[in-house]
């Protein structure tokens, strides 16, 4: 007889992954926004990015664009990014000019950015059903909705291949060692649950 161990949610989090959304997005933001530091611009299926400012006018406390990222996800959001605001608070004594300017040619993306902080976790899942009911339900354009559906599913495509890219990079961690007393000890009639 086979054993069935099922392993629910939280397993690869108990093991010490960053496979949560929010760090698939930090990854990508930092993907992207760095090669647009680097060569000036950078463009996907979702943004486009372009350096307006040379670095020594933003890095006064921020020493890089992954700095830059992890400050604003564990500060005031990614609004300054996604509205192209020009300058934003640091902190109370310092403001820091936005050293890019960005085209979100995805609302899906624009719309998952807006949640994603360090006291929340975004749900691309659920947003995704959220914005498909939304389109399929709300909008009062039957010509415009086909075209909606379209962006909407390229978006998601799009992520799940960023997704799946980002997934790769994660160092493989060992089981904890209690896990491989379970997967490795013998089955006892006992503990065979029967089902009619």
């Amino acid at each position: 007889m086979n054993r069935l161990i099922i392993i629910g949610n939280g397993f690869d989090l108990a093991h010490g992954l960053e496979t949560k959304y929010n760090d698939f997005m930090l990854w990508y933001l930092k993907k992207c926004y760095g090669n647009a530091y680097e060569k000036g611009d950078y463009e996907d299926d979702l943004l486009t990015i372009k350096k307006v400012i040379p670095r020594h006018a933003w890095f006064t406390k921020i020493n890089s664009t992954s700095d830059l990222i992890n400050h604003l996800y564990t500060t005031v959001g990614f609004n300054p990014l996604i509205h192209n605001d020009a300058n934003y608070r640091l902190n109370e004594l310092q403001e820091v000019s936005n050293p890019f300017n960005t085209t979100f040619k995805s609302d899906f993306l624009r719309l998952l950015l807006s949640k994603c902080n360090f006291s929340t976790w975004v749900e691309v899942e659920n947003e995704y059903y959220e914005e498909l009911k939304r389109i399929l339900y709300a909008s009062k354009d039957p010509y415009r909705k086909p075209q909606k559906l379209n962006d909407l599913n390229n978006s998601f495509a799009f992520i799940i291949k960023q997704l799946e890219e980002y997934l790769k990079t994660i160092p493989q961690s060992s089981l904890h060692p209690g896990f491989g007393d379970i997967f490795e000890s013998p089955i006892y009639k006992t503990e065979i649950l029967k089902t009619k």
